[in-house]
C-alpha cells in the first residue's frame, strides 16, 4: 500500500479529530453537587491563602 506522505499539520489534525472522537465516546463522571460544592470552595478559599488580613 502506498501512502501519501502528510503534511505535519494534516497528520495534526488527524490526531486531534480521533481524540475528539475517544472523549465523546467516554461517560461523564456522576459527581454528587455536595462534592462540586465542596471543590468550588477550596479552590476559592486557596485564593485568599498567604494574603494579608
Amino acid at each position: 500500500m502506498d501512502r501519501k506522505a502528510l503534511d505535519p499539520e494534516e497528520g495534526f489534525v488527524r490526531d486531534l479529530e480521533e481524540r475528539d472522537r475517544v472523549l465523546e465516546q467516554r461517560e461523564r463522571p456522576d459527581v454528587p453537587p455536595p462534592t462540586v460544592d465542596l471543590i468550588a470552595g477550596l479552590v476559592a478559599g486557596l485564593r485568599l491563602v498567604g494574603r494579608p488580613q
